[in-house]
């Protein structure tokens, strides 16, 4: 076949990354931080307990599911949004070397095969 000048290959070819890891990750951040939100509307309702033994187990875990809960799930709620971003980012590169992603996105680097 002969190839015209129209009609060769590009030396390097750049894709988005599948949103589909991202649209997860933005679910579980989104359910994460709602679910702070939650707890530290509600925290006003659940009192410290009379005693912390096995009879008062279900108020010392409210207690400490209510009062405790907004200062683990929303940083872990965060990560996952700041990870969906990260995987949004992502560019992935075709060339010479092979199939690789940007560096300097914490990914791995360009000469790298997939």
């Amino acid at each position: 076949m002969n190839e015209s000048p129209a009609e060769t290959k590009p030396d390097r070819v750049e894709c988005p990354a599948a949103m589909d890891p991202a649209v997860r990750l933005f679910i579980v951040a989104a359910m994460l931080l709602g679910f702070a939100a939650w707890c530290y509307v509600e925290k006003e309702k659940y009192p410290a307990p009379a005693a912390w033994d096995w009879s008062h187990v279900n108020e010392a875990g409210n207690y400490v599911l209510n009062n405790f809960g907004p200062y683990v799930f929303g940083p872990v709620g965060l990560v996952f949004l700041a990870w969906g971003v990260v995987f949004l980012r992502r560019r992935l590169i075709a060339d010479q070397e092979g199939i690789g992603r940007f560096p300097g996105t914490g990914s791995p680097s360009s000469t790298r095969a997939c």
